[in-house]
């Protein structure tokens, strides 16, 4: 008898557990409420505007000679290698890139984490270096 009890109570247990599970929500009337989907993937041909500060956000990207950007831009990243660029007034600076040349009229935060790059900065910016071979000069 005890172990009839027991069972019992296990395939109680196992039904409530297995009932908590399911693929679906159910809402309290017992309709099933369907799972949120992307229906949407990123466009693979879609290249970020080099040089142009958009929403406060710069990036350079691709690989040419000069790149200016005399107004500045809050945060400007440099993902490109071998280019010559100028810029204006930044917030946060981060190079990505190798073997650029980059002159800021004055940053907060320069990070770079390429190597081979020769920075001048103006201001009295918090600077990180992570790579190697970078010059960073004050103007």
């Amino acid at each position: 008898m005890k172990k009839l009890i027991v069972v019992a109570g296990l395939a109680v247990v196992a039904a409530s557990t297995l009932a908590g599970c399911s693929a679906a929500q159910v809402d309290a009337g017992g309709t099933p409420t369907p799972r949120p989907t992307v229906t949407s993937t990123p466009d693979p041909d879609y290249t970020a505007p080099t040089g142009a500060c958009v929403d406060g956000v710069a990036t350079i990207t691709a690989d040419v000679t000069d790149i200016t950007l005399p107004e500045g831009c809050p945060t400007v990243n440099v993902l490109t290698n071998g280019s010559s660029i100028e810029l204006g007034p930044v917030e946060t600076l981060q190079i990505e890139g190798n073997d650029n040349t980059v002159t800021t009229a004055s940053a907060a935060t320069i990070t770079v984490f390429g190597n081979g790059n020769a920075l001048t900065h103006g201001g009295d910016p918090k600077v990180t270096d992570e790579g190697e071979r970078n010059t960073l000069n004050k103007r």
